[in-house]
């Protein structure tokens, strides 16, 4: 069974252990998560991260920031969540 999150800080403070992501997008990745089923639990984040996404030009979020500007299309792409 997935772990639920008691509160959007749980969200926040899984994303900065995996270091992954600026500050600001584990914030707002936390944020959406009251609106976004992929980010409902532990599993569906984790998920999320690999997914490759259209958006992103079907790299997954976790690939995405190793290329230059990846970051920028995080932002850019949960700005357009």
């Amino acid at each position: 069974m997935a772990k639920h999150w008691q509160n959007r800080k749980d969200i926040y403070d899984h994303l900065t252990k995996l270091n992954i992501f600026d500050d600001d997008v584990c914030k707002s990745i936390a944020a959406l998560s009251r609106y976004n089923s992929s980010f409902e639990d532990v599993e569906s984040v984790d998920n999320w991260l690999d997914r490759k996404i259209p958006a992103l030009e079907n790299i997954s979020p976790k690939q995405i920031v190793a290329i230059k500007n990846g970051m920028d299309s995080i932002r850019v792409y949960i700005l357009r969540s």
